[in-house]
């Protein structure tokens, strides 16, 4: 079959498609939550007169729809790469998997034809033996790099953005100390756990082993595990040449970490999946005994 030359136009055209439809698949595997809320808005600027419940029905489907569809799209792409360089290396073609990847490529450009024509993808030449084969094939690897990029930098920006809300939420319920000084409360608790009574310290102490074993087998929270280890054991054992520091009521130990500790650590996978499981639990045991020093950006 004989390879259709296209325009500079078509081109463009078609690595447009093929960028929309990486973003999509990149985005919604990610964060699916980022990708929904991405979604939602779009719609709500283009229409906002339809029914929310229809609305989140036909976003849901959506979202099905362009991530299988860029699912699609990358394998068919992966595909012709491993074509590609397949044929770089002279290797004979009865020999290897290039047999078994052309006729991959056949069958998913029947099932799929439109979809792989709107990308730039049908035409396996275009990538391979044609003149500009090579610098075309550059183009369409540094499309999908970059839309990975965005999509991992998006997803972040949505944790992190959720992260403060929660941060917010979890304030509400604890003790806070003024910007001004930081010494004093100026709420009082409103949580059940409390350093003040024996069985407070006793339900705190148990929600820390709990969270604890929960996650001490993911290697993400380990960093936080061992921070929080050291923390207790530096407020209740100080090291310093002051003996008396030991004994002084005044004295504080006050850790900093970065939020991206909580929010990039232990992300699920799946659409179901809560991403921010982990952060939630673990400000639900900070707060348990710890005082957020608003001074500091975390």
């Amino acid at each position: 079959m004989r390879s259709e030359v296209i325009s500079m136009e078509q081109e463009d055209e078609c690595i447009r498609n093929f960028a929309r439809h990486c973003h999509s698949f990149y985005l919604s595997s990610l964060s699916p939550a980022s990708s929904a809320q991405s979604s939602l808005q779009q719609t709500q600027s283009s229409s906002s007169s339809l029914d929310e419940e229809t609305t989140a029905n036909n976003i849901c489907d959506d979202l099905a729809q362009m991530s299988s569809d860029g699912k699609i799209v990358l394998e068919a792409f992966d595909r012709i790469c491993a074509i590609g360089a397949i044929n770089n290396n002279h290797t004979p073609v009865q020999d290897g998997p290039l047999p078994n990847l052309q006729n991959e490529h056949d069958l998913c450009a029947k099932r799929h034809c439109d979809l792989l024509k709107a990308c730039g993808l049908l035409e396996i030449d275009h990538f391979t033996t044609l003149n500009n084969a090579a610098t075309l094939l550059q183009k369409y690897t540094e499309v999908r790099d970059t839309m990975r990029r965005q999509a991992h930098k998006s997803a972040m920006t949505h944790r992190q953005n959720s992260f403060f809300e929660l941060l917010s939420l979890a304030e509400q319920d604890c003790v806070t100390y003024p910007v001004e000084t930081c010494t004093l409360p100026t709420e009082t608790t409103s949580s059940n756990h409390t350093t003040t009574s024996f069985d407070g310290i006793k339900d705190i102490l148990s929600s820390i082993q709990k969270f604890v074993r929960k996650y001490q087998p993911k290697i993400g929270s380990h960093s936080f595990l061992a921070g929080l280890h050291k923390f207790i054991h530096l407020q209740l054992t100080p090291k310093s040449e002051n003996k008396h520091q030991n004994s002084d009521p005044s004295y504080v130990v006050q850790w900093t970490f970065r939020g991206s500790v909580l929010t990039e650590a232990c992300v699920p996978t799946g659409v179901d999946g809560d991403e921010l499981s982990y952060a939630r639990e673990a400000l639900k045991v900070l707060f348990s005994f710890l005082i957020l020093n608003k001074k500091d950006d975390i």
